[in-house]
C-alpha cells in the first residue's frame, strides 16, 4: 500500500475514534443529568455540619414537636406528657412551661400569633388561647383523622392561612377511597373556621419517591414552610429524609440525612431569615435540637 492511502486510512479511523469517545461522553453526561432530576444540589443548608447543637434536658428527652417563636425561642413538645415547652437557645434552657392537657401522644406544634396549636397523633387539635399569658385558655377540636392515621406533623400555611397535617400512618380517612394507597397524606385546615373539616391538600407517591432516588419506606414526622423560599420542607425519622416540595406539591430536593447526625428527626421549624431548626428524639444520649444557617443560593 502506498503511504499516502495509508496515511489518509489511519487519520480517518483517528476521527472515528474521537467521534465515538465524544458520543460516549456525552451519553454518558446526560445519564447523569437524568439521575439526578428534581435532586436540587445547590441546596440551602450544610446538612452535614450543624451551626449548633443544643442539648436538651431529660424532660424533653421525648421532645417530638418544635415552632419558632421569636428571638431565639422555640415553643416544644413531647411525646407523652401535655405540657408546652419554651427553650431559650441564647440561654440554652427551658425558661417556661405550660400544661395544656393530659397524658397523651402529643406530636407538633405550631404558634400563631397569641395561640398555640398542637397535634396529638389521633388528629386532635388542641389550642391554647393567650398561651403566654397566666389566663391561657384550652380549646380541644376533633377531625376525621384516627390513630390508624397517625398525625405527626403541624405546620402553617400563610398563603391560605391554614393548619398543615401530614400523616405518618394510613393516609385515607375515607375506607372507600384507593387513590391513596402507597402515599403519604398531608391534610389541611382552615383557621378561618377550625369546626369545618379536613381537606386533602399534598400527597407524596412513594413509588415516585423510590424512582428518585429515596427510600420507599419514608414516613412523615414533622414539616414547616420556608419564609425564604416559600417551599414545604417534609421531615421522616424512617427513611431518614428531608424532602422540599414546591407550590404545586412537586418534589424539588431529597437529601439522605446522616444518622449519626440526625439521631431521630421528629420536628422541624424555621426563623423568618431562613435557619433552620430540627429535633432530634434521645436515645442513648441527650435529645437535642440542630440549628443550620440559611445559605442564600
Amino acid at each position: 500500500m502506498k503511504p499516502k492511502k495509508l496515511y489518509i486510512k489511519i487519520s480517518i479511523l483517528l476521527l472515528f475514534i474521537v467521534h465515538s469517545c465524544n458520543t460516549n461522553n456525552q451519553n454518558d453526561n446526560y445519564t447523569d443529568d437524568m439521575d439526578n432530576t428534581n435532586i436540587n444540589t445547590n441546596f440551602y443548608y450544610n446538612l452535614d455540619n450543624p451551626d449548633k447543637k443544643y442539648e436538651l434536658p431529660q424532660e424533653l428527652v421525648e421532645i417530638s414537636g418544635i415552632s419558632y417563636i421569636g428571638k431565639g425561642k422555640i415553643a416544644c413538645v413531647q411525646d407523652e406528657l401535655g405540657i408546652l415547652y419554651i427553650f431559650d437557645e441564647n440561654k440554652n434552657e427551658v425558661i417556661k412551661t405550660t400544661n395544656f392537657g393530659d397524658e397523651g401522644d402529643y406530636e407538633d406544634i405550631e404558634l400563631i400569633d397569641d395561640k398555640a396549636y398542637i397535634l396529638r397523633s389521633d388528629g386532635t387539635l388542641f389550642v391554647i388561647n393567650n398561651y403566654d399569658s397566666e389566663d391561657y385558655k384550652v380549646d380541644i377540636h376533633k377531625t376525621l383523622l384516627t390513630s390508624k392515621n397517625d398525625a405527626e406533623g403541624l405546620a402553617y400555611n400563610k398563603s391560605n392561612n391554614s393548619l398543615l397535617i401530614a400523616c405518618k400512618g394510613k393516609a385515607k380517612i375515607n375506607k372507600e377511597d384507593k387513590s391513596l394507597k402507597k402515599k403519604r397524606a398531608i391534610y389541611q385546615k382552615k383557621l378561618d373556621d377550625l369546626n369545618s373539616e379536613i381537606e386533602l391538600y399534598r400527597t407524596i407517591d412513594l413509588k415516585e419517591l423510590d424512582k428518585m432516588g429515596g427510600d420507599k419506606s419514608f414516613r412523615i414526622s414533622g414539616l414547616a414552610i420556608n419564609p425564604k423560599t416559600n417551599t414545604l420542607f417534609v421531615i421522616g425519622t424512617v427513611g431518614k429524609l428531608l424532602i422540599e416540595l414546591d407550590s404545586e406539591g412537586e418534589i424539588m430536593s431529597i437529601k439522605q440525612l446522616d444518622k449519626n447526625i440526625f439521631s431521630q428527626p421528629e420536628g422541624i421549624c424555621f426563623s423568618p431569615n431562613g435557619d433552620m431548626y430540627i429535633s432530634n428524639e434521645g436515645k442513648n444520649e441527650h435529645a437535642n435540637i440542630l440549628k443550620f444557617k440559611y445559605i442564600n443560593i
